[in-house]
């Protein structure tokens, strides 16, 4: 997948990608979730490559983008949080400056891969009290010492996208690990990244209903009762009919 150039589909060509719009990865998503959802989930929802790309500093860029482009390493994003999700502007993971360093604590969870990747930007308040307007976004290696990934979630379904809680104990990381290199600026970076994946997730789960679609018709036709495929059956013509409506 790395050498068809999906995982540098949002990277420009300046860092080594093939920077696809947004409509030609949205057609990539859907073919992808027709025979691979979990597959089309990491390579089309790529947000930790995005949002460097567009937040970054022109030293993050160049470091951090080529090799993600390139498939050398994987990334992951963590913001989700056992008490915030989607109200992102409660997340209570924080990250106090200390020196030449910023110190991290907290926990997050459901994280995509992050067990696999490489770098996980990492979401954190760097002024408590200040709401959506204190949150800063930092680019954290996963070997960093007292980052760790103590659990992956058992999932129903979709299991080859790994779902992970992020622990944070005392996490020291780089000043130069501030994304943009500014603070409190994280939760306008966080929202025009959520954006973009929202688009092409809708995309994935159009793909996946058409696969189901395909995968329904073709059982129709082969599985026979009272003579004949199920296919000729009033009953399963309409509801085929109503799968292809919806889709």
């Amino acid at each position: 997948m790395a050498e068809l150039g999906f995982t540098g589909m949002y990277c420009p060509e300046e860092y080594g990608g093939i920077g696809v719009d947004r409509v030609s990865a949205v057609l990539v998503a859907e073919e992808l979730g027709r025979v691979h959802r979990a597959m089309g989930f990491i390579f089309i929802h790529n947000m930790a490559l995005e949002i460097i790309y567009q937040n970054g500093t022109e030293e993050q860029r160049q470091r951090w983008l080529p090799p993600m482009a390139s498939g050398e390493i994987l990334a992951a994003f963590a913001l989700t949080e056992p008490g915030a999700g989607s109200d992102a502007a409660n997340i209570r993971t924080t990250a106090v400056r200390d020196g030449d360093f910023y110190v991290l604590n907290g926990q997050k969870c459901f994280i995509t891969n992050a067990d696999v990747a490489d770098v996980i930007t990492v979401a954190a308040k760097t002024e408590p009290g200040a709401g959506s307007r204190g949150i800063s976004i930092f680019i954290v290696p996963r070997d960093t010492p007292w980052f760790s990934i103590p659990k992956v979630e058992k999932t129903m379904g979709v299991r080859s996208t790994h779902i992970c809680e992020v622990v944070m104990e005392d996490c020291r990381v780089p000043a130069d690990s501030l994304l943009g290199g500014v603070e409190n600026k994280g939760f306008a970076m966080l929202m025009s990244g959520l954006e973009g994946g929202r688009v092409t997730n809708g995309a994935l789960a159009i793909g996946i209903a058409q696969g189901a679609y395909e995968i329904a018709l073709e059982y129709s036709k082969q599985r026979n009762a009272f003579g004949a495929p199920i296919a000729s059956l009033q009953a399963i013509q309409f509801m085929l009919a109503d799968m292809a409506t919806e889709i």
